[in-house]
C-alpha cells in the first residue's frame, strides 16, 4: 500500500504528533541544543565529508529514544553538508534519472502503522545546484533524464 503525504509543512506535521510521544520529545532536545550552539557549516577546509550509508528503517524507529539521540549526536559531530546526495535502488530505469531538483513529497510505501506515520514530513530544500553537478559529472554517454516535478516523491 503507497500513500502520500498530506500536504503542509514538515513543521505543521511535527505539530501533530502527541506531545509525549518520543519523536516529539526528540525535536525539542534537537532545537534547545540547536539553540544553544549552531550546527557548525561545511566549509572547504573540512574537507570531504564521508559517503554513508543510512538504511530508512521502520516507523518504529521514531519511538527509539536511544537511536534518535544517538544519530542526532553523530550528525551533530560532523559539520552541516550544503547539499546531500541521495542514491536509491527502489527503481531501476533507463535512462538515469535524478528526481530532487524540487521540494518532493514523501511516499510512504509501508502498512499498517498508526496514522500518525502517513502524516509525517520532511520538506527537501530545493537540490537545483547539486542535480546540475551530478548530471555534469555522468559521461557523455550517459543518458540523464531530469524529473523537473519529481512525480514519484521521496521513499
Amino acid at each position: 500500500m503507497t500513500h502520500h503525504a498530506a500536504a503542509g509543512t514538515t513543521a505543521a506535521a511535527d505539530a501533530l504528533i502527541p506531545t509525549q510521544h518520543p519523536f516529539t520529545r526528540h525535536l525539542r532536545r534537537a532545537a534547545t541544543l540547536d539553540k544553544a550552539q549552531r550546527h557548525r557549516p561545511w566549509t572547504p577546509g573540512d574537507g570531504p565529508l564521508p559517503a554513508l550509508y543510512l538504511s530508512h528503517g521502520a516507523p518504529m524507529l521514531f519511538e527509539m529514544t536511544d537511536w534518535m539521540t544517538q544519530l542526532h549526536t553523530w550528525a551533530r559531530a560532523l559539520p552541516k553538508p550544503r547539499a546531500i546526495l541521495i542514491v536509491s535502488a527502489h527503481w531501476e530505469s533507463a535512462p538515469l534519472s535524478i528526481t530532487s531538483t524540487q521540494p518532493t513529497e514523501l511516499v510512504y510505501d509501508f502498512g499498517g502503522f498508526q496514522p500518525m506515520y502517513y502524516k509525517m514530513r520532511y520538506d527537501t530544500p530545493p537540490a537545483r545546484d547539486l542535480a546540475q553537478q551530478v548530471v555534469a559529472l555522468m559521461p557523455d554517454t550517459e543518458q540523464v533524464h531530469e524529473h523537473r516535478k519529481p512525480p514519484r516523491g521521496w521513499r
